[in-house]
């Protein structure tokens, strides 16, 4: 019989009756690498027992890993009612646990997985909501200096412009001198150690930051 694995952390809810959908399929620790039709019978595992502890059918296609894209970062995690949730010791979400250590830990590890087999694993520059609650990209166009019109700025929630390209921008630019800048592009995508695991995950050799076009003070 096929065979889909969830977590540790979804036993209690699959004993008592839930149904098991995608995210407890494709989390950290679980695994759902068959095509399945629809019907098909399965049996459920979890993360280090044995047996299983359910039997069901697919009420439609398992996409298996490989056509996932796995990743910590995306702006609308920020959203209130986002299906995003606290990844607790699975991974971390930058703007939001704003823990420049444990995120970089996470990054590096989200190419050094092995639990399944992620073909697509995405590291994205994001960006924190503006303090006065502001959440457009900060692309310039929401600034509220911008605004012409006869009305009053008062409740205004506008985003300051900050350039997604920086030729000189290291990693974490959103930390300076450990206070936390809203509205700026994180750029985890130009930190040495991040993008040094992704190439040991493709295959090549490390580089330096010269090789990475990266100044020398970036880490």
């Amino acid at each position: 019989m096929p065979k889909v694995q969830v977590d540790r952390g979804a036993v209690k809810f699959v004993l008592s009756g839930a149904n098991i959908m995608c995210p407890g399929l494709t989390s950290k620790g679980a695994r759902m690498d068959t095509d399945l039709p629809v019907d098909a019978p399965v049996a459920v595992l979890a993360e280090g027992k044995e047996h299983a502890l359910a039997l069901g059918k697919r009420r439609g296609w398992i996409i298996p890993a490989s056509r996932f894209a796995i990743q910590n970062d995306d702006h609308a995690q920020q959203n209130a009612g986002s299906s995003s949730r606290d990844m607790g010791d699975k991974g971390s979400v930058l703007i939001k646990e704003r823990n420049v250590p444990k995120h970089r830990e996470f990054e590096v590890n989200l190419f050094a997985r092995n639990d399944a087999d992620w073909r697509i694993r995405l590291v994205l520059s994001s960006y924190s909501f503006a303090a006065n609650g502001g959440g457009e990209f900060p692309d310039g166009l929401s600034d509220c200096a911008l605004y012409k019109g006869a009305q009053g700025m008062a409740g205004c929630k506008g985003v300051k412009y900050s350039p997604a390209y920086d030729v000189n921008g290291c990693e974490y630019s959103v930390l300076k001198v450990n206070q936390w800048l809203d509205g700026v592009y994180t750029r985890v995508h130009r930190d040495v150690a991040i993008v040094n695991a992704m190439r040991v995950w493709m295959g090549l050799p490390k580089a330096t930051n010269a090789g990475l076009g990266l100044a020398a003070e970036c880490l």
